[in-house]
């Protein structure tokens, strides 16, 4: 819960407006329950298979857990993600900081969300440095390109 109330895309859903395009919403606060359940007579592979279930995107959290018990000593967590709220930088970042908040241990506050990177970007992308370099690469892919010459295991399909 902790990390649901740090991260902004944890409390994200979302929408399409009224033309049809999609619309982030992040929420103040999500419903969320850690699941619990027995491993019984199944594999761990098929408790976790069992567990993958698919998303709402218009129904924050896009993510879930659940601990499965192993036997007295033993516990798996479980973790689904919907991929439109994350990438492998910020799941590295998530367990990380799982990792500190597990070990009792206090996190500094964020100064900045994705929204706020994504707006940067937006803005980046009307500037002359982003023109400079759209500009440079257009010039460097015009005309016909050259046909990537790896070696293959077949041949190469026209």
């Amino acid at each position: 819960k902790e990390l649901i109330k740090r991260h902004e895309s944890l409390r994200t859903s979302f929408e399409q407006d009224a033309g049809g395009d999609p619309v982030q919403r992040i929420h103040d606060e999500v419903p969320f329950t850690l699941q619990t359940t027995v491993l019984g007579a199944r594999t761990e592979q098929e408790a976790a298979a069992a567990f993958i279930k698919p998303f709402d995107l218009s129904q924050a959290p896009l993510f879930r857990a659940q601990i499965v018990k192993v036997s007295d000593e033993r516990h798996l967590l479980l973790v689904d993600m919907h991929h439109i709220i994350s990438d492998g930088v910020s799941v590295n970042i998530l367990i990380r900081e799982f990792g500190e908040l597990y070990n009792n241990r206090n996190l500094p506050a964020l100064r900045i969300q994705y929204k706020d990177y994504a707006v940067w970007q937006e803005g980046f992308k009307t500037g002359d440095t982003y023109k400079t370099q759209e500009a440079y690469w257009l010039k460097q892919l015009e005309g016909e390109l050259p046909v990537l010459d790896l070696p293959a295991d077949h041949a190469r399909p026209p």
